[in-house]
C-alpha cells in the first residue's frame, strides 16, 4: 500500500496547495510569495506547502533574522527529493528542491548559520547511503554543494547538525559507531569517528548534537543492553582541538527503558536535555523527563513533567525548556 502524506505550515487562512517551481534552484533575489498568512494566535488553519503528488514528510526548520527556513522530505514512486521554502513575515516563498546527481535525497535536517543556512541530507551511493550538505546563502540560494560530508564507502545515515555562528558540526551514524565533521572558523575536519562504539548497535541509537559559543560539541544519544531497561541516556562532549570524553549517563533510570532525547542551549551556557521513560511492565506509559547539563559538566537530577498514564514520544526543547511531544 502506498501511503500519502502532506507537509503543512501552521497558518489562520486555508488556501491552494502550492506546486513546484518551474525556475532553478539557487536564484538570489527575493521571490513572490505563494501565500501571504495573516498574524494570529491560533493555529487554527493549515496551508500545504508540499507538492500534492507527492508523499511529504520529516520537516524541519532553522530561523536566522526573522525568516525561517523549512525543509522535508517529498516521495514518489519514482524516488525521493529534498526539498525548502522561506518563510517571512507571513510570506511563504515558493518551494525548492535541491539538485543532486545521487539518487534518492532523503531526512533533512537544517540548521541556521551567520551567513545563512546549511542542509544535510543522505543520498544513496550504492549500495550504502552517504551523508551530503548543501550552503544556503539569506535569500536561499545555493553557495556550495552538494558535497559529501560521510566517509566515502561507509554507511552515513541519521544526520544531525548544529551551528554556532558560522561554526557548524555534523554528527551521523554508521550502525555501530557515531561519526562528525566539521566546517567554519573554529576548525574544520572532514568525517572522524567520535569513539561511541554502540552497545546495541542501531540506527535508532543515532547522535544528536549541539555546539556552543566556545566551540564544544555535545553529542547525546541512546545506548545500552541486553535488556530494554538497560538503555539509558548518554553524552559525550568535546573541547575544541581535543578528543571526546567519556560518555556521561544523564538518565541513570534503573528498571526504566531511556528513549528520544533532544537538546537545547541554554542562555549559551547549560545545556537543557529532555527525554522520555518507560516502564517496561506498563509498555504503553512514556514520562517526558528533563535535565541540565551545565558548563561545568555537572549532571542536574533528571525530573518529571508530570505523570502523563499515556504514550509519549519524541520530546523536543527551546529555551526556558519549553517543550512539546
Amino acid at each position: 500500500m502506498y501511503w500519502r502524506y502532506t507537509v503543512l505550515l501552521v497558518a489562520v487562512l486555508a488556501v491552494p496547495g502550492v506546486g513546484w517551481p518551474e525556475a532553478a534552484v539557487g536564484a538570489g533575489e527575493p521571490l513572490e510569495c505563494t501565500h501571504e498568512i495573516p498574524p494570529s494566535r491560533d493555529f487554527a488553519e493549515t496551508v500545504r506547502i508540499s507538492h500534492p503528488a507527492a508523499t511529504a514528510f520529516m520537516p524541519a526548520s532553522a530561523e536566522r533574522d526573522g525568516t525561517v527556513l523549512l525543509v522535508w522530505q517529498e516521495t514518489t514512486r519514482s524516488g525521493a527529493r529534498v526539498a525548502y521554502a522561506r518563510v517571512r513575515q507571513g510570506c511563504i516563498e515558493p518551494a525548492h528542491w535541491i539538485e543532486d546527481p545521487l539518487p534518492n535525497p532523503r531526512r533533512p535536517a537544517v540548521a541556521a548559520t551567520a551567513s545563512g543556512w546549511v542542509v544535510a541530507y543522505e543520498v544513496q551511493d550504492p549500495p550504502e547511503p552517504i551523508v551530503r550538505a548543501v550552503e544556503l546563502d539569506p535569500s536561499g540560494g545555493v553557495v556550495q554543494g552538494p558535497v559529501t560530508v560521510s566517509e566515502p564507502g561507509r554507511v552515513g545515515s541519521r544526520v544531525r547538525l548544529a551551528a554556532f555562528g558560522d561554526d557548524v558540526v555534523f554528527a551521523w551514524t554508521d550502525v555501530a559507531n557515531h561519526w562528525i565533521a566539521r566546517r567554519g572558523p573554529v576548525e574544520e575536519f572532514s568525517a572522524r569517528q567520535v569513539g561511541t562504539e554502540l552497545e546495541a548497535p542501531g540506527l535508532v541509537n543515532f547522535p544528536r548534537v549541539l555546539v556552543d559559543g566556545d566551540g564544544r560539541i555535545y553529542l547525546a544519544y541512546r545506548d545500552g543492553g541486553p535488556e530494554r531497561t538497560d538503555y539509558e541516556i548518554l553524552v559525550v562532549v568535546r573541547e575544541v582541538g581535543e578528543e571526546f570524553g567519556e560518555p556521561l549517563n544523564l538518565s541513570r533510570s534503573s528498571g526504566l527503558m531511556s528513549d528520544d532525547v533532544a537538546l537545547w542551549l541554554q542562555d549559551d551556557v547549560d545545556v537543557g536535555l529532555v527525554w522520555v521513560e518507560q516502564d517496561d511492565e506498563r509498555a504503553e506509559t512514556f514520562e517526558v523527563v528533563h535535565a541540565t547539563l551545565s558548563s561545568a559538566l555537572e549532571i542536574g537530577e533528571p525530573q518529571r513533567f508530570g505523570s502523563l498514564g499515556m504514550a509519549s514520544f519524541k520530546p523536543s526543547v527551546t529555551t526556558g525548556f519549553a517543550t512539546v511531544w
